[in-house]
């Protein structure tokens, strides 16, 4: 298993792989009284991200299931060249709608009730996960823009 883990080491820190420069991102801090705005709470929180990807997990389901997906995704975007869509993430009780930022097309719209998972990863890059419900589950990945 250490073998396999300083291989993967050595494949990421190679300068012959292209991957993304990731950054640090510096996000608006929500105010002490953010809960007083109901309006917010209603219409939902917004954030402009960077769509990562998505990935099938066989049983949408706890902790372990999302870090795997998480991994899967981090590591198919590093090693892809492209640049990654930004889209808005509105976050409210109805559920999450995805629209793109720059032509504000409805990309998804998932009901809550069919949002089964939820993740937020800030060890080395700020990570928002979400897993819906489908015979299998999907979980997308998106990073947040500065």
């Amino acid at each position: 298993m250490d073998a396999l883990k300083s291989a993967g080491r050595a494949i990421i820190k190679s300068p012959g792989v292209p991957r993304h420069t990731w950054g640090t991102s510096k996000h608006e801090k929500l105010p002490e009284n953010w809960t007083d705005t109901k309006e917010t709470l209603l219409e939902g929180m917004v954030f402009n991200v960077k769509y990562l990807g998505m990935t099938l997990v066989g049983q949408p389901k706890g902790e372990d299931m999302a870090a795997a997906a998480i991994r899967r995704i981090v590591a198919t975007a590093r090693a892809s060249a492209k640049k990654f869509r930004k889209v808005t993430l509105t976050v409210s009780p109805k559920g999450i709608i995805i629209s793109d930022t720059e032509t504000n097309d409805l990309i998804e719209d998932v009901s809550i009730y069919r949002e089964v998972y939820y993740s937020v990863g800030m060890r080395e890059i700020p990570l928002i996960s979400y897993t819906r419900d489908t015979v299998t589950g999907i979980t997308h990945l998106f990073n947040p823009l500065p």
